[in-house]
């Protein structure tokens, strides 16, 4: 239930709407932090999502950078999320018993899945759309460098490291386009 402004676009929407945002807050920061709280608090977290082998070395990495935090358990985000294959993952994460799950399909899987599963992860207290952060805790994509995320092109420089990623962002326009345009309902 919470919607964090990650991108540039949002934050350009959101002034020519009127409603100005302070500043863009990252998936992957607001999971950074996230992390940091579950250490010092004890909780459990798990990880789900990316290629094979990704959320396993995001939670090396991270267990390397917080010697304290308890990743619970962790899978790969592709799984048939329709059939006896979820029921297995979310037989798993059950398992675990996490108090914070990470889901990081990439939008809108990521929130889809959230959505359609939300009643049976009951029991969690966070669970988090955090889109490509695993990759970039696992070490196959270096994020951008501040200064780039500063300026807000911090999606150009995953699309450098990801060509794939382009024709997926050639559908952004269209949607800032219709958000810029779009007057809110009151």
């Amino acid at each position: 239930s919470l919607s964090l402004p990650d991108g540039a676009g949002v934050l350009l929407a959101a002034k020519k709407q009127g409603t100005p945002l302070d500043a863009r807050v990252a998936g992957i920061d607001f999971g950074a932090e996230l992390l940091i709280r579950a250490e010092r608090a004890g909780l459990r977290v798990f990880l789900l999502g990316g290629k094979a082998d990704v959320a396993e070395r995001a939670a090396e990495n991270l267990r390397k950078k917080h010697p304290r935090l308890c990743i619970c358990g962790t899978t790969w985000g592709y799984f048939d999320r329709n059939g006896a294959e979820n029921v297995r993952v979310i037989s798993h994460i059950r398992a675990c018993r996490p108090h914070i799950l990470f889901v990081c399909l990439g939008f809108p899987l990521q929130e889809r899945w959230i959505v359609d599963n939300l009643h049976l992860l009951e029991d969690i207290q966070v669970i988090a759309g955090l889109g490509g952060s695993l990759d970039v805790w696992s070490g196959n994509i270096r994020r951008a460098p501040s200064w780039v995320q500063s300026i807000g092109l911090e999606w150009l420089w995953r699309t450098a490291q990801e060509p794939k990623r382009a024709k997926r962002l050639l559908s952004l326009p269209k949607g800032l386009v219709s958000a810029i345009t779009t007057k809110e309902c009151r």
